[in-house]
């Protein structure tokens, strides 16, 4: 569409030079049409210019919403490691929609005494997402970005969902959970004021509970 712009000025410039030069009129004409192509040309820019920034805040916060499950899942994965066979504790020891504990023995000690030992993933009502691991708390997201929902599912061995209801599962589901899976939804606190779309993601990851099978089958028995 540009150079079809370009190609009217040129050959309005060439029929007026044909008739033997320019007039005041002629220049203003070829001005305008010359300003109209330039302001196409800008335009054009500006429109895949925000289109850019789009996309490249869409992929923050689906890369955002995608880091967090896999963090939180790599962390379920490793729970209830217990490489002495103390069976002194529950790798899951509390279970509720929105929060989850974690226990496992890193270091091999016997006894839960590391901060990474003792993990706790916990929504507010504000959009945080908190991590707190030996009484220190750090936030999974930042001031661009809060985390709408977070979910927690539980399954147990032959793959049937146990529901957490209001109080969290029972120290009995605790112990039949084989499977969990979380879901994180994203969204990006300010919105372009080039664009009142409000940029959301949802990131779903899950994971088997590896050493309670070896703890339970095959290394304590």
């Amino acid at each position: 569409m540009h150079h079809r712009h370009l190609q009217l000025v040129g050959k309005k410039l060439l029929l007026l030079r044909s008739q033997g030069g320019y007039s005041l009129a002629d220049t203003l004409v070829a001005t305008v049409l010359g300003l109209t192509t330039i302001a196409a040309v800008l335009g054009l820019y500006r429109v895949q210019l925000f289109g850019l920034r789009g996309q490249t805040a869409q992929l923050d916060v689906q890369t955002t919403a995608r880091n967090i499950a896999q963090l939180v899942v790599a962390e379920i994965r490793r729970a209830g490691a217990d490489p002495r066979c103390a069976k002194t504790f529950d790798g899951i020891a509390e279970a509720k929609r929105d929060r989850l504990r974690l226990m496992s023995d890193l270091d091999g000690s016997g006894a839960i005494d590391l901060p990474g030992e003792d993990v706790t993933y916990s929504l507010d009502p504000s959009g945080i997402l908190w991590r707190t691991a030996g009484g220190t708390t750090e936030a999974l997201s930042d001031a661009t970005v809060r985390v709408t929902g977070l979910q927690f599912r539980y399954f147990d061995v032959s793959g049937a969902e146990l529901n957490p209801g209001t109080n969290g599962l029972t120290a009995t589901q605790r112990a039949q959970v084989r499977r969990v899976q979380v879901v994180v939804n994203v969204q990006r606190r300010s919105v372009d004021p080039q664009n009142s779309l409000s940029l959301t993601a949802t990131a779903s990851s899950s994971t088997d509970l590896r050493n309670r099978f070896f703890v339970n089958k095959v290394g304590c028995t």
